[in-house]
C-alpha cells in the first residue's frame, strides 16, 4: 500500500491526524470513505476492499515493555500496512486510518481477479512477523475483518461496523486470522436479517450441501474425509460456510445446523455402509456454541443410535477456544463420547493459545496444525521448525499432526520433512459431493504426487 496521505481536517476542527502513528483519525477515514462509496467513477472494476485490524493481545506489549515500547510498535505496524502494495489508481485511495488504540482501518481499490480473503491474510501474515522495540523483539498478531463493498452506493458507517465486527469474531477464535463479514450495501440494508430468515428455512428447503474433501496419510492415500457444508442460495447462488457460520453463530442457530450437518453425514455413511462401500474415518467440524451445549452428548448419541452409525466412524474437529472455556467440563463430554469410539481433534492449532501442555487434560487425538503455517512453509522454510516442534511434541504425547492446507509439491514435503501424519489441502481434492467422492472410496490410488518421502535425518 502506498504510503497514506495526511488528510485535511474536516469543518468542525476535528483532528485529521493522527499524531503517534500519521495516519488519518477515525472520524476523518469514516467520512473519506463515505465520499468513496457514494462515487459511481472509480478505477478497475468498482469494488473497494475494506478491511479492520485489531491487534491481538496489544496491552500485554505495554503492561510487560512500558508504553513507549508499544507506541513504537504501533508505528511499525502502521508503516508495514501501509507498505503491504495496496493496489491504487485513484489518488484519493488508498485510505489507511487509525481508528484508536491498538485498531487499524484501510480501504483500496480490488483488482481484477483478486481475492478479498489473499489481501487480508497478506495483512495477517505481515503483522505476525515479529516487531523490534529497542532491544527487545515482540511478536504479536492481527485478527481482520473484510468484505468488499460495491461504489456508487453504501454507508460508511455500516461498512466499518461490519468489517470492525468481523475482526472481533476473528479475535474470539484465537486471532491471527481474518473472517470476512457480510456485505453492506445501502439499497439492501436488511440484507444482513434477510440472510437469516433466509438461513432459517434453508434445511427445511434442502438447500444445504455436504462436501467431503480428502485427507491422505504420508503416502498420499486416501485416510479419511473432512465434511464440509456450503449453501445453495436460491438468489445469490452459492454461499460459503465462512460467510453463514458467522451468521448462525450470532443468530443462534449454529447448534440446529451443527446437528443438521452430523446427521446428514451419518446417513451418508449408512448409505455407503449398505452399498458395501468402505468409508474411512470422516471429521466433522462442532462449534463452540454447539458443543458447550449441556445436552450436546445426548444430541450426538441420539444421531448415532438414528442412524446406525458406529461412534469409532466420526471425529469430532474442536477448537481451544471450545475446550479451554472450562477445561474439565469439556474433558468429561470427550470422555463421555470417547466411549462409544469418537475421536477428538483439535482444529486450527497454533493460532490461539497452542499450549501443548493442556492437551494433557483432554482425551484428544489429533491435533490439525493451522493452513497459515502450512503456506508459509515452503518459503524459505519459514514455518518448518515450529511444525516441527509440534510435531515432535505432538507424538511424544502420543497424537497424531494433521496439515492442513496443502496445496503444491513442495508444501507436501516439507510438511512430511516436518513428520505430520496426515495431510489435506487442495494438492490432494477439493471438497466435493458424496457422490463424486464415491471413485475415491472404490479406487484407492494415490491422491498426490507420486515421489519419494523426504529424508528427514537430512533436515533433524
Amino acid at each position: 500500500m502506498p504510503a497514506a496521505q495526511p488528510r485535511m481536517a474536516p469543518e468542525g476542527g476535528l483532528p485529521s491526524i493522527d499524531p503517534l502513528t500519521g495516519l488519518v483519525t477515525g472520524p476523518v477515514f469514516e467520512r473519506l470513505v463515505q465520499e468513496q462509496l457514494a462515487s459511481e467513477s472509480v478505477a478497475y472494476t468498482g469494488r473497494l476492499y475494506a478491511a479492520y485490524i485489531r491487534l491481538d493481545r496489544f496491552h500485554h506489549v505495554n503492561r510487560w515493555l512500558g508504553f513507549s515500547a508499544g507506541d513504537r510498535v504501533l508505528r511499525e505496524c502502521s508503516a508495514r500496512l501501509a507498505a503491504i502494495g495496496i493496489v491504487g489508481g485513484d489518488e484519493k485511495l488508498p485510505i489507511l486510518g487509525r481508528m484508536g488504540g491498538d485498531e487499524f482501518a484501510c480501504v483500496a481499490h480490488l483488482a481484477p481477479q483478486e481475492l478479498p480473503l489473499d489481501r487480508s491474510l497478506c495483512i495477517v501474515r505481515e503483522l505476525r512477523r515479529p516487531f523490534h522495540a529497542g532491544p527487545q523483539s515482540i511478536q504479536i498478531t492481527a485478527s481482520v475483518g473484510f468484505l468488499v463493498a460495491a461504489t456508487g452506493r453504501g454507508d460508511a458507517h455500516e461498512v466499518i461496523r461490519a468489517v470492525s465486527d468481523a475482526a472481533a469474531r476473528a479475535r474470539s477464535f484465537g486471532g491471527d486470522a481474518a473472517h470476512e463479514a457480510m456485505p453492506v450495501q445501502a439499497a439492501d440494508a436488511d440484507l444482513r436479517y434477510e440472510l437469516i430468515h433466509d438461513l432459517r428455512q434453508a434445511v427445511r428447503r434442502s438447500e444445504l450441501l455436504l462436501r467431503f474433501q480428502p485427507q491422505v496419510d504420508r503416502s498420499c492415500n486416501l485416510d479419511g474425509f473432512e465434511v464440509l457444508v456450503a449453501w445453495n442460495h436460491p438468489k445469490r447462488g452459492l454461499i460459503e460456510a465462512d460467510t453463514f457460520i458467522a451468521l448462525a453463530e450470532d443468530s443462534g442457530l449454529i447448534s440446529e445446523l451443527g446437528e443438521w450437518v452430523l446427521r446428514q453425514t451419518c446417513l451418508q455413511m449408512a448409505l455407503w455402509c449398505l452399498a458395501g462401500v468402505d468409508c474411512p474415518k470422516v471429521a466433522v467440524n462442532v462449534s463452540p456454541i454447539q458443543f458447550s451445549s449441556p445436552d450436546f452428548v445426548d444430541r450426538v448419541l441420539a444421531i448415532l443410535a438414528e442412524t446406525g452409525v458406529p461412534g469409532h466412524a466420526l471425529e469430532f474437529e474442536i477448537t481451544e477456544r471450545a475446550v479451554l472455556r472450562d477445561i474439565e467440563v469439556s474433558a468429561g463430554r470427550m470422555r463421555a463420547l470417547r466411549e462409544h469410539g469418537i475421536t477428538f481433534a483439535i482444529d486450527d492449532f497454533g493460532v490461539g493459545y497452542s499450549p501443548l501442555t493442556y492437551l494433557h487434560r483432554l482425551p484428544v487425538d489429533t491435533v490439525k496444525v493451522d493452513r497459515s503455517f502450512t503456506g508459509e512453509i515452503a518459503r524459505n522454510g519459514g514455518s518448518l521448525p515450529l511444525v516441527h516442534t509440534i510435531a515432535v511434541l505432538a507424538h511424544q504425547r502420543g497424537l497424531k499432526v494433521v496439515a492442513e492446507g496443502v496445496e503444491t509439491e513442495a508444501e507436501l514435503q516439507m510438511v512430511r520433512a516436518a513428520r505430520c501424519d496426515r495431510m489435506q489441502g487442495y494438492l490432494f481434492g477439493c471438497p466435493q459431493s458424496a457422490g463424486e467422492v464415491e471413485p475415491l472410496l472404490t479406487n484407492r490410488s494415490s491422491l498426490g504426487p507420486l515421489s519419494e518421502l523426504p529424508l528427514e535425518e537430512r533436515l533433524y
